[in-house]
C-alpha cells in the first residue's frame, strides 16, 4: 500500500471523535482522539515535535454530495436520472449508496470517490507545502518490512 491509499482513507474518514495526523518527517499516519477511544493518550500539540504533524482533513458533507452528484452526471441519461432523483431526497447519502449497489455500481462508485479523495489530499499537500513524492519515499521506507 503506498501513502496515497492511507491519505484517501483518512481524507473519506468522517468522525468527530478522531482524526488521521500525518507526521511529514516519516510519512507515518496515526490516529490522535481521546484516551478512551483511541486507548493511547492523545497528542500534545504544544510539543515542539507537534510541528511536525498536520490533521489530514475529512470530507466535508457537502464535498461528498458534490462527488456523488459529479458521478451522476457521468452516467448514461437513465442512470444518471435515477441517481439524481435519489440525490434530491432526504437521507441522499444512504439512498445513493443503496442505488449505486442497487444499480450495480458500487464498484465503479468507491474508484470514482478514490480517485476524487485522491486529488483533494494531493491539493491539500500542496497547500501545506508538502511533495507527495518526497512522503512517500519517507512512508515506503517508514513501512519497509525488511
Amino acid at each position: 500500500m503506498e501513502l496515497i491509499d492511507e491519505l484517501a482513507d483518512a481524507y473519506l474518514q468522517r468522525s468527530y471523535e478522531l482524526q488521521n495526523v500525518l507526521n511529514i518527517n516519516t510519512g507515518e499516519i496515526f490516529l490522535d482522539g481521546d484516551e478512551g477511544i483511541t486507548g493511547e493518550p492523545g497528542l500534545n500539540w504544544d510539543d515542539e515535535e507537534a510541528d511536525d504533524l498536520y490533521i489530514i482533513p475529512q470530507i466535508s458533507s457537502s464535498e461528498g454530495f458534490d462527488v456523488m452528484h459529479q458521478f451522476t452526471l457521468e452516467q448514461d441519461r437513465d442512470v444518471s436520472n435515477k441517481l439524481l432523483n435519489v440525490l434530491n431526497q432526504n437521507k441522499s447519502f444512504r439512498r445513493f449508496k443503496d442505488k449505486v449497489i442497487q444499480l450495480n455500481l458500487e464498484e465503479q462508485w468507491y474508484k470514482y470517490e478514490k480517485k476524487a479523495a485522491e486529488k483533494a489530499v494531493l491539493g491539500w499537500l500542496g497547500e501545506i507545502g508538502q511533495s507527495y513524492q518526497d512522503l512517500n519515499k519517507k512512508y515506503l521506507s517508514h513501512n519497509d518490512p525488511f
